[in-house]
């Protein structure tokens, strides 16, 4: 009788036990629920403000423009083999990690308006950024369709545009390139007007024509539409613009 007695009281002394924790449960879940209608979620304002990216510390931005020669086309130059894309992987490689912002259309020029209607002011309107480090302008022989004094004030304005959006970066501007020695006179008509602005505007000159780019047997880097660059010849367009851009990255 004894025994059964405490037992009875050890069970009474577990039930009132229980019953006092599920109390507290019940109550600090009200209280819980009763907080949080108090403070909804969606009138929370964090008071952390995350750090701004500036080029302290992120990589060099690098902007580029240009038409199919940049771009690519259906003779080759799309994705991976692609020749700033290239450049870019090289550069990483090298421990010079760099952002790059590409636009290249086919058929664009500085007035000539390419296959999306785009020319290269307004590209350079679009994807220049204050903090580029380095912008390359590469082309056009798309140009020789329109007057020579056209491309020229195109030119200027559109150098004067970036100097003043990105007043620290180096211009790099790439002249027309030909397929072989037999240059027409509208071309070099054209690298003339953007080799003069581009000295005027401070910028580096690169000339494909001087230069030979795709003279001689490199003329077989060409596709079979006798115009754009296979992508063995974007890996060589990478081998000719990559010290350009990486002089830049170091000026």
């Amino acid at each position: 009788m004894i025994r059964r007695v405490g037992v009875s009281r050890k069970i009474s002394g577990r039930v009132i036990v229980a019953s006092l924790l599920t109390a507290v449960a019940v109550v600090v879940g009200v209280g819980f629920a009763y907080n949080g209608s108090l403070r909804p979620r969606d009138n929370y304002v964090s008071s952390y403000t995350p750090a701004s990216k500036t080029p302290v510390d992120s990589a060099p931005l690098v902007a580029v423009i240009g038409d199919s020669y940049t771009g690519g086309s259906a003779m080759g130059g799309y994705g991976a083999g692609n020749w700033t894309e290239i450049i870019r992987l090289r550069l990483n490689s090298a421990n010079m990690p760099v952002r790059m912002t590409m636009s290249g259309q086919g058929g664009s020029g500085y007035v000539n308006p390419g296959s999306r209607g785009t020319v290269f002011p307004g590209e350079a309107a679009r994807i220049v950024d204050p903090y580029d480090k380095v912008v390359v302008i590469f082309g056009s022989r798309n140009d020789t369709r329109q007057p020579v004094q056209a491309v020229r004030s195109a030119a200027n304005a559109t150098y004067s545009q970036i100097k003043s959006t990105a007043a620290n970066a180096t211009l790099v501007v790439i002249g027309p390139a030909w397929t072989n020695r037999d240059v027409p006179p509208a071309i070099t008509a054209i690298r003339d007007v953007l080799r003069s602005e581009a000295e005027a505007a401070g910028a580096v000159f690169v000339d494909p024509l001087t230069e030979s780019w795709f003279f001689g047997e490199e003329t077989t880097l060409i596709g079979e539409d006798g115009v754009n660059p296979t992508d063995d010849g974007h890996q060589y367009l990478a081998d000719r613009i990559e010290p350009y851009i990486r002089a830049a990255l170091t000026a």
